[in-house]
């Protein structure tokens, strides 16, 4: 994006020093990223940002963890958060890698923007949410 908006900066932020490490290979030749080994469970020390943007985060941190992690965005004020949803998929607690946010135990709003497809296994098609986390879900403080 900062070749389409003057000023635009990103900071990535994993725990795991080799995702970190594919992330940093991935953009190279694209702009001006920054990079941080920490994790959101220290929430305070991620820079501010309009957008956090997660690929796979709520798949493997599962429920509780992605719960903590939008309670968290909302009280640090970011303002949208986009990423990656089972479309369709049932929240089982015998299945903590598969998260919906559309159903319980979190029932989001309607999304911003839906990417539709982005990838799929033989059970459920993995897709891109972008949400206001103003409007997420009523009542989420």
């Amino acid at each position: 994006l900062d070749w389409e908006y003057a000023g635009f900066s990103y900071t990535c932020v994993d725990d795991n020093v080799d995702d970190l490490e594919k992330a940093r290979r991935s953009i190279r030749d694209f702009g001006s990223a920054e990079f941080q080994l920490d994790s959101f469970s220290r929430f305070d020390s991620i820079p501010s940002a309009d957008l956090l943007f997660s690929i796979h985060g709520p798949q493997d941190w599962g429920f509780r963890r992605t719960w903590k992690f939008f309670i968290q965005a909302r009280k640090r004020d970011f303002k949208f958060a986009l990423f990656t949803n089972n479309q369709g998929a049932f929240n089982l607690p015998s299945q903590l890698s598969i998260v919906n946010v559309k159903r319980p135990p979190f029932n989001f709003e309607e999304p911003v923007k839906t990417v539709p497809s982005i990838t799929s296994n033989s059970s459920h098609t993995l897709q891109l949410l972008l949400y206001n986390l103003d409007d997420i879900r009523k009542g989420m403080r």
